[in-house]
Formats: structure tokens, sequence, C-alpha cells
């Protein structure tokens, strides 16, 4: 599942001028975001993420991590869960970390 998410990432990716780095989704940002309209929830997104799950973190090697990444504030895409079903990801904040 997730060769599909990051094949369909890169076949839509557009070429940006001027990237704003403060409201992008990146390696070392926490992000704020929010799965079906539930509450928000606010994560770091790691590239190198250790395999075994640590709280608060989003291994950008995940469903979740590869749909977030990139992505803007405001910005809004189908999130392809474990169990085949599709949820609907918004994404409400994006802090660099320094």
């Amino acid at each position: 599942m997730l060769s599909y998410v990051l094949a369909n990432k890169l076949m839509n990716a557009r070429l940006i001028a001027e990237v704003h780095c403060s409201d992008l989704a990146v390696g070392g940002s926490h992000v704020t975001y929010a799965v079906d309209g539930e509450a928000p929830q606010t994560g770091l997104l790691l590239h190198r993420a250790g395999p075994e799950p640590i709280r608060g973190v989003i291994p950008v090697a995940s469903l979740l991590g590869a749909t977030l990444i990139g992505m803007r504030v405001g910005q809004r895409a189908p999130l392809l869960c474990e169990n085949g079903s599709i949820s609907k990801l918004i994404v409400s904040g994006v802090e660099l970390s320094i």
C-alpha cells in the first residue's frame, strides 16, 4: 500500500517556484492534522524513524507520513489506511523544528 501512495505522490508532484517552508510539511517538522474530522493530532515527521513506533513520531515511510510529506497547511488529501479503507486527511498546522 505504501508503494501505491508514494507512486501516486510522485506522479502528481508539481514544480513550485516559491516554497514557503513555514506552511509545508517536511522532514523534521511538527505537523498538526485531522483524520475524518476527528480531534487534531500533532506529530514529528521523521525520515529516519526507528522500527519501533514512538508516540508523537510520524515516520515518512508510513502511509500517514508518505501522505503528509509535501502537504501545505489547509490542504486536504485522501489517506489510505492499513485495512484498505480511505479516510480524509487535512493539515491544519506546520511548525519547523530547529
